[in-house]
């Protein structure tokens, strides 16, 4: 999958699961102004989806983009009730999907940015390696300038 291309896009309703073997992706929401909210960031053996437009089967909330060159597998949600089917055990995906829409830093905005940050490095610290400082500003919801200030902090 090429840099730029898009595996879900908003409004378009998200038929399957994906994992990615290479490469980084962002969920991300543009907002009628048209700025863009950077909902999550993915990198290589992450699960994406839009959880609730994949099992609601309603337009998605944001959508998915390759930041980058892309190794990416795809489970249809068609292929993911055979296998159901088949061995009711793959039922837990659900579970997992509850995940990839839930990700680490989703209670960042209600944390100082000093907290915000050190969360982000303990649980997912590959995203600060991967992703620019605008990109790792924007997920957890405060100003580039701030994360500037607090990496200094940290390192």
């Amino acid at each position: 999958m090429p840099k730029g291309a898009w595996l879900v896009q908003q409004g378009q309703v998200c038929q399957s699961l994906f994992f990615l073997l290479r490469g980084s992706c962002r969920y991300i929401t543009q907002t009628e102004a048209g700025d863009e909210r950077v909902v999550n960031l993915h990198i290589e053996h992450d699960w994406m989806a839009d959880y609730t437009s994949l099992t609601a089967q309603k337009p998605a909330e944001g959508g998915i983009l390759a930041q980058e060159e892309c190794e990416v597998l795809e489970l249809a949600l068609a292929s993911v009730h055979e296998l159901i089917k088949v061995q009711p055990a793959f039922f837990q995906l659900g579970r997992l999907l509850e995940l990839v829409q839930h990700p680490a830093t989703s209670h960042s905005g209600q944390l100082s940015p000093d907290a915000a940050y050190q969360h982000l490095l303990t649980t997912r610290p590959q995203l600060l390696q991967k992703f620019s400082l605008k990109h790792i500003a924007a997920l957890l919801q405060i100003a580039p300038e701030t994360v500037s200030r607090v990496r200094k902090r940290w390192k």
